[in-house]
Parts: C-alpha cells; sequence; structure tokens
C-alpha cells in the first residue's frame, strides 16, 4: 500500500555489556505504552526519543508507535 510506512528493528543479543538469553519468556505487561508519552519512557528519565537516536524497548513494554504521518527517525 503506497500510504503505509515502515520501520525497521534490529535486536542484538547483547548491548551495553548486558547480555539477554534469548530463550527466555518474557511477560507482556497488559497495559500499553505510547511512544508519544514521556510516562512510557522509564528507562531514559521521561525523555522521549530524538530523530536520529538510539532507543530500546524494554522486553515485555507494550509499546505502540503512536505517531502519524511524517515521524522522526529513530
Amino acid at each position: 500500500m503506497a500510504n503505509r510506512k515502515t520501520i525497521n528493528m534490529q535486536a542484538w543479543r547483547c548491548a551495553d555489556n548486558r547480555c539477554l538469553d534469548p530463550t527466555a519468556e518474557v511477560e507482556v505487561e497488559t497495559t500499553a505504552r505510547l511512544w508519544s508519552a514521556t510516562a512510557s519512557w522509564t528507562n531514559t528519565g521521561m525523555v522521549l526519543p530524538k530523530a536520529d537516536e538510539d532507543v530500546e524497548v524494554m522486553p515485555g513494554w507494550n509499546m505502540i508507535y503512536d505517531y502519524s504521518g511524517d515521524s522522526p527517525i529513530y
């Protein structure tokens, strides 16, 4: 569809000297975190990601990318 946007994501087994067990099961939150809400970003001190910045969505987060139209590149 011509009006659809895509987001490319990469995952690493180890980042910042923290290795995750790829077979570990993680419970997903039942509440939603909105990408545009500062309260969703508990791992950044409630600071929204900026364009061209690497972001980390923690395992188990129920993150919803709620921007429409053109959005910053992360």
